[in-house]
């Protein structure tokens, strides 16, 4: 038994070990996951909350038109589900990420009480421009929690590229609104200029940035998907512009005056959509590999929670069929064995005695048939049981003859006896 529970123990110890390593690395696997999908959804957040402030920069440049308020307040409406889910998502995670998490939700709350002050106040494009992007940088900082929480190096690299992707993008973003709410007033106003030269230089850091963390298969997709007609026209429109302000004239791309900021806005926001889908691909990407990380962990839990069962069952019928046929051959040996020295063999050396012929009939063996060391013993206890009969029959025999001896010897001396009184008898007589 001990041969058996001993390896089994080690076996069942060392599997359990693997379970539980295998549970602890998919509980990691799931904060990964739980990580990376708020990180997906604050991209999501910080896309359209991009839009927002750029349409809200151009709703103030127009002078706060009660026409265009219907359309901004959709634009909020369809921020607030974003925001709304990513705040349960961040939910999910404020205990074990307690310290990202929760600049990321006070970040959030700040976005009606900026939005009031846009519609209902008076700040210019620029500084609100400025505050909105506060808040996204805020937001974008999250993403660099999925490469620190991340135990795997591709997790890891794609992670930091979609950082730098969703940084480009958001700067991007910041020249269109800052440029189109500019192409309104036809000019740019104190600090404009240098904001968006600023932001395309932070735009332009983060895309080398991203080149040098990409892998090929990511810097292939980055070059099928972020080209065309909106990305050339950007830069061009973009350096139009800022030519026109270094001569002092006033600003046009070269469009109608009447499309100028809507052409702008059309494809400027073509080129930040193709950089939202680089995005979401390298999210969607980080996403699938945490997940599949996951259910590897859980799978190799699992098959080793069910071998571990399985050896366990093995080992338990094995047990069961050794001590079934150790106990039964046991328990019969040792009920014959004790029937024999109790019973049997007495009763037998008692008959003996009683025939005094010492004739030894057939000894009946004990009932176990078994090959094994156990049979052997049987084999040698019924040795020893015929040894006893066959010594308590010549000891039968011996008593019968010593008994015939000395009725021989009575019997020879009661004739001389007789003799002898015959003699005395006649002695006597004469």
């Amino acid at each position: 038994m001990a041969l058996i529970v001993v390896p089994t123990a080690v076996a069942v110890g060392l599997g359990g070990l693997n379970v539980i390593t295998s549970l602890r690395d998919a509980n990691t696997y799931q904060t990964l996951r739980e990580v990376a999908e708020l990180s997906e959804q604050l991209g999501a957040v910080t896309h359209e909350l991009a839009f927002e402030r750029d349409e809200t920069a151009l709703y103030i440049a127009q002078g706060r038109p009660e026409s265009r308020a219907a359309q901004l307040r959709t634009t909020y409406s369809g921020v607030d589900n974003l925001i709304d889910e990513a705040k349960v998502r961040a939910g999910a995670l404020t205990d074990t990420h307690a310290d990202s998490v929760r600049p990321v939700l006070r970040r959030l709350e700040e976005i009606q009480t900026l939005r009031d002050t846009a519609v209902k106040g008076k700040i210019q494009p620029l500084p609100m421009i400025q505050k909105y992007s506060q808040i996204i940088s805020t937001l974008l900082q999250f993403h660099d929690q999925v490469g620190q929480v991340a135990v795997d190096d591709d997790i890891s690299h794609s992670a930091s590229s979609m950082a730098a992707i969703a940084r480009a993008k958001e700067q991007a973003s910041k020249q269109r609104g800052i440029l189109a709410s500019a192409l309104d007033k036809k000019s740019f106003d104190s600090g404009e200029l240098d904001a968006l030269s600023d932001a395309k230089a932070r735009e332009e850091s983060e895309e080398t940035l991203f080149a040098t963390l990409a892998s090929i298969d990511q810097l292939e997709l980055y070059r099928d998907t972020v080209v065309g007609r909106d990305v050339d026209q950007t830069d061009l429109f973009r350096l139009r512009a800022m030519a026109q302000s270094v001569e002092a004239k006033p600003l046009s791309i070269g469009v109608r005056p009447d499309k100028d900021v809507g052409t702008w806005f059309d494809v400027s926001t073509g080129k930040i959509d193709a950089l939202r889908s680089v995005e979401k691909s390298l999210a969607s990407s980080v996403i699938l590999r945490a997940r599949a990380l996951e259910e590897a962990a859980n799978r190799s839990a699992l098959i080793s929670g069910v071998l571990i069962m399985i050896l366990l069952i093995v080992v338990l019928i094995i047990i069961t069929f050794i001590a079934r046929s150790l106990i039964r051959p046991l328990r019969r040996l040792r009920g014959e064995a004790l029937d024999i020295a109790g019973k049997r063999l007495p009763e037998t050396v008692r008959a003996l005695r009683e025939a005094g012929d010492g004739k030894v009939g057939p000894v009946p063996p004990i009932g176990v048939d078994t090959h094994d060391e156990i049979g052997e013993v049987a084999r040698a206890f019924d040795e020893v049981h015929r040894e006893a009969v066959r010594l308590a029959g010549e000891e039968a025999r011996l008593r019968s003859n010593v008994n015939a001896m000395f009725v021989n010897l009575s019997r020879r001396s009661q004739t001389l006896v007789e003799r002898q009184i015959t003699l005395i008898d006649g002695l006597e007589q004469g």
